[in-house]
C-alpha cells in the first residue's frame, strides 16, 4: 500500500513537471573571462581581454508540434493508472483483512466450543471412573472414554493454535505486530 501511494505521488509530480513545459523559462549566466592572445604576422599583435560576462535568456514556448499536449495526456493517464492501482491494492488488502477477521472470529468460536466439549468429556470421564469402580463398565470402555478426552484436548490445543495464528496475521495486516 505504501509503494502504491508512493507511485501515485510520483505520477502526480511527473504530471506537474510536464505541465511546467508550458511556462516560459529564464536562463541566467555569469562568468569571468580572461583571454590572452598573441599573433605573429607581419605585425606582432597582442590582444588581451579580461572581465566579467553575464547574460539572460528568456524562452517562451509557442508551438512544439503538439508534443507537449501528448506528454500531458500520457502523464494524466499514468497518474490515473497509479490512482487505480492504489485503490486496487487498498481494496485487496481490505478484503484480505475482512477474510482474516472472519477467520479469527470463527477460530475463537471453535476454541469456545472445544472448551465446552472438554468440560463435558471431563465430566464423562469422572462418571466412567465411578462406574468402573462400581464394576458396571469394563476397562476397555474406560480406556475409550480416556482416549476421547485426549482427542478432545488435542482438538482444543489445535483450535487455540489456529486462533493464535489468525490473531497474529490480523496484527501483521494492521501493522501492529511488535518485533
Amino acid at each position: 500500500l505504501s509503494a502504491a501511494e508512493a507511485n501515485r505521488r510520483i505520477a502526480s509530480l511527473e504530471r506537474q513537471e510536464v505541465l511546467r513545459g508550458r511556462l516560459p523559462t529564464v536562463d541566467l549566466s555569469a562568468g569571468y573571462l580572461t583571454n590572452h592572445r598573441e599573433t605573429e604576422n607581419s605585425v606582432r599583435r597582442l590582444t588581451e581581454t579580461e572581465g566579467f560576462r553575464y547574460g539572460a535568456t528568456v524562452r517562451v514556448p509557442i508551438f512544439d508540434g503538439f508534443n507537449l499536449n501528448r506528454k500531458i495526456q500520457a502523464a494524466r493517464v499514468y497518474e490515473k493508472n497509479a490512482e487505480l492501482t492504489l485503490q486496487d491494492v487498498a481494496n485487496r488488502l481490505t478484503g484480505i483483512a475482512l477474510a482474516e477477521f472472519q477467520n479469527y472470529v470463527s477460530s475463537r468460536e471453535v476454541v469456545r466450543i472445544e472448551q465446552e466439549n472438554l468440560d463435558l468429556v471431563n465430566e464423562t470421564v469422572k462418571i466412567a471412573l465411578e462406574r468402573f469402580y462400581q464394576g458396571t463398565i469394563t476397562s476397555l470402555e474406560l480406556r475409550e472414554t480416556q482416549r476421547t478426552l485426549i482427542n478432545t484436548e488435542t482438538r482444543l490445543i489445535t483450535a487455540q493454535y489456529d486462533a493464535k495464528i489468525s490473531e497474529t496475521e490480523l496484527l501483521r495486516l494492521m501493522g501492529r505486530l511488535v518485533q
